[in-house]
């Protein structure tokens, strides 16, 4: 327990720490991205208070329907924290330098193995947190409760929702790593996958936004009961269901129903740690050393001339082949890669059913299209944060090599930026082609182009603040897409989002009013904005290239 306790002292200092001396241009740095914190934070709270206020009192669907599509957010969330841990689990806890030197010290196992469980829970999860104390904030303030509320939402059912997502997913990465070396990584990746996508396809079947409606509005105008049989059976023992039901007994005052969920929820995330804690520690050490064995066994089948018919001398190929190379040899990014790829299929499945329902009244035919940019911009901003922001960190060392030869530093941009700025590109607008197909043709051109344009924005961002700040002792791609930089250039995209509702909600708006009863559309509300979107892009990408020429120029 001592060294337990050292342990989690040395990680909190190294969390809380500030840097030695004052720098002017740091002081800028750190104040702007407390304001961009506090300004994010303040916006999620309006958000979250007038997206409540018009659901309830505008569209008048009720408390159950509210906290049942909260549920539904929820389990996005879950399986987000989940899938996001196990590839953090495999980097931090089964490749880091630091595992092996805390191995080499007289620490037990288990306290080695809850600190880093720790660690990855907190490290990655800062932002998450953020966002939820502005939501609970917002929730608690249209319902009129006490901020006390605010935290105890946060300690006794957010925490232990996050805690549950995460331990499950760190003893998911255990079990992937026993199999790896019996059938091998990739067969175990396929079936994980598998699996994955069959209980997502499950609970999005059973629970289908439109069926609830449809059974809920049988009811009507009595929509605020709970109606526990419009769910199916296995929902009630989901923790999204149990932080939903929460919420919603205390929004109707019914306090005693909403701490004994809270309880309910707050011991099974105690248990889950403890029992991930108790399993960790006995085998974390043994699948710590079969990590090598599998990464042997993989390194022979993605050889250089495995990949391109024919050997390749590695101190001869061009920066671009190398990087690509390398992306392709490093597991934790593949299996990201091969998990976007699924979320993607997933969500162009799901655009059918949202398309199916689109309804014939403007108002909530433009939130709906609302909706379904933002998330293709949201899942972008992931994309970007991913692949692009981490860019230059993970040269590493290797840019004295760079920066001694003749190489040009244009044409380093050029590699560095194009190929993942294209790839991204390039999912932009095929979510954007998928989504919008079924609307009118001005609206489908236009809503393309804004995507177009909004992707190259979002990765020039992303270039330019992983050129700003660099992490080139940190090799592990994930932790440096959850550095404070990365949480800053995500918080800068919503904004982005923000700028994107307050360009295009009147247009779009006054375009469905439009086809709605005057069968017409004036074709030119999109200009404008358009144009503004694609100054600030490209006023973006010459930073991007500004960002990363200094950067290049700095000593190290």
């Amino acid at each position: 327990m001592n060294s337990f306790l050292q342990l989690l002292k040395y990680k909190t200092v190294l969390f809380f720490r500030l840097e030695t001396g004052i720098n002017i241009s740091r002081v800028i740095k750190d104040f702007g991205t407390f304001l961009v914190y506090a300004s994010f934070t303040f916006g999620t709270y309006v958000f979250t208070l007038k997206s409540i206020e018009y659901v309830l009192e505008t569209m008048k669907i009720g408390n159950f329907l509210l906290h049942e599509f909260l549920s539904i957010i929820f389990f996005v969330f879950f399986i987000a924290v989940n899938v996001g841990n196990i590839v953090v689990s495999y980097s931090t806890m089964f490749k880091s330098s630091e595992a092996q030197f805390l191995f080499s010290k007289p620490i037990p196992h288990r306290n080695i193995f809850a600190i880093k469980l720790l660690d990855n829970i907190f490290y990655s999860s800062g932002t998450l947190f953020l966002i939820m104390l502005a939501f609970f904030a917002g929730y608690t303030t249209y319902f009129n409760q006490s901020p006390e509320i605010i935290i105890f939402a946060l300690v006794f059912n957010f925490l232990p929702f996050v805690i549950i997502s995460a331990c499950l997913g760190v003893i998911i990465l255990m079990i992937i790593i026993y199999t790896s070396t019996k059938i091998g990584l990739q067969n175990v990746i396929i079936i994980s996958a598998l699996i994955y996508l069959s209980a997502i396809f499950l609970f999005f079947d059973q629970t289908s936004p439109r069926t609830i409606v449809q059974e809920v509005m049988k009811n009507y105008p009595h929509i605020d009961f709970y109606f526990l049989n419009a769910l199916p059976e296995f929902v009630r023992y989901l923790p999204n269901n149990w932080l939903a039901s929460s919420l919603y007994w205390n929004s109707v005052g019914n306090s005693g129903l909403s701490i004994s969920y809270s309880l309910f929820q707050f011991l099974i995330g105690v248990f889950t740690f403890l029992l991930t804690v108790l399993v960790g520690g006995k085998y974390y050490y043994s699948l710590w050393l079969m990590v090598p064995a599998i990464k042997k066994r993989r390194k022979k089948k993605l050889t250089s001339k495995n990949m391109t018919g024919k050997n390749i001398n590695i101190k001869s190929i061009s920066p671009l082949r190398k990087d690509i190379i390398l992306f392709f040899r490093e597991p934790s990014q593949v299996l990201h890669l091969f998990v976007f790829l699924i979320l993607i299929i997933f969500f162009s499945g799901s655009i059918e059913s949202v398309n199916s329902i689109i309804p014939k009244d403007f108002e909530l035919r433009t939130i709906i299209f609302f909706s379904v940019q933002l998330f293709i911009i949201l899942f972008i901003t992931t994309l970007s944060l991913r692949f692009i922001f981490p860019q230059i960190s993970l040269e590493g060392n290797n840019f004295w090599k760079i920066k001694t030869s003749p190489f040009q530093f244009k044409k380093l941009f050029l590699i560095k930026y194009f190929p993942m700025q294209l790839f991204i590109l390039t999912i932009a607008l095929m979510l954007s082609v998928f989504t919008n197909k079924s609307y009118e043709s001005y609206v489908f051109w236009s809503s393309t182009v804004i995507i177009g344009i909004s992707s190259i924005f979002i990765g020039s961002l992303n270039f330019m603040f992983g050129s700003v700040f660099t992490m080139y002792n940190e090799k592990s791609p994930i932790r440096i897409s959850s550095s404070k930089g990365a949480s800053l250039t995500f918080l800068i995209s919503t904004f982005y989002m923000i700028l994107l509702l307050i360009l295009l909600y009147e247009p779009t708006l006054i375009s469905f009013r439009e086809i709605q009863f005057e069968n017409s559309l004036t074709k030119n509300r999109f200009v404008i904005p358009i144009a503004i979107l694609l100054v600030i892009t490209i006023i973006s990408s010459l930073l991007a290239y500004y960002a990363f020429i200094k950067n290049m120029n700095k000593d190290y």
